[in-house]
């Protein structure tokens, strides 16, 4: 990041979180991407592989016809 700037764990899953929440929504490819990564962090990070479903579940449910989440839930 510039100028050595970090950002913790904590940090860059509540951006993540209220980036998928967000009203009105980002675009869709940005939620998709923004949701992969907040399940990979609750998968590997904080250890919760039900929570890292459930937010793939929601994007699928979201946007069933977004090809990102072909690569995280093969059908």
């Amino acid at each position: 990041m510039p100028g050595g700037t970090v950002i913790t764990m904590d940090e860059e899953t509540a951006m993540l979180e209220h980036l998928i929440d967000a009203d009105p929504p980002p675009p869709q490819h940005r939620v998709v991407l923004a949701g992969i990564r907040l399940a990979e962090i609750y998968r590997t990070h904080q250890h919760d592989a039900a929570k890292a479903e459930a937010v793939i579940a929601r994007l699928v449910s979201r946007y069933p016809d977004a090809p990102e989440l072909k690569y995280v839930r093969p059908a």
